[in-house]
């Protein structure tokens, strides 16, 4: 029994990265690849594990990509879902935020507990 085509693919990027030396960003992408020739534009694709789908009762705001039997699109037990681009922008939006905040807190709480003594808290020239 030989290689499933997604196999291959996954051999060719391994190829090119390590004996063609390919950065990593320019080699053959075959997740990349399906999801660009069945997301519709304006939705960002991911691929979601089939057992967290199933673990969680469903995917959450992200919509299952069907092919045009109207089966789930999946690869090697990953399904592919979309979400509107405007909708992922503003999670990413809100995570970001949520991060400088935490960030922030973390730097008053130690500036406070250390005094003098914290690094952030003396003034460099």
């Amino acid at each position: 029994m030989g290689a499933d085509p997604f196999d291959k693919s996954l051999e060719q990027r391994r190829d090119d990265v390590k004996e063609r030396d390919i950065e990593l960003f320019e080699a053959r992408d075959p997740l990349k690849e399906v999801a660009d020739r069945y997301a519709k534009p304006g939705m960002r694709p991911k691929f979601l594990s089939e057992r967290r789908i199933k673990d969680r009762g469903g995917v959450g705001d992200y919509v299952v990509v069907k092919d045009a039997s109207g089966d789930p699109v999946k690869v090697a037990g990953m399904v592919l879902g979309q979400l509107p681009e405007e909708r992922a922008q503003s999670r990413d939006r809100a995570v970001r935020e949520r991060g400088n905040q935490l960030l922030k807190q973390i730097g008053q709480t130690y500036k406070k507990e250390g005094g003098q003594t914290a690094v952030s808290d003396q003034d460099f020239e």
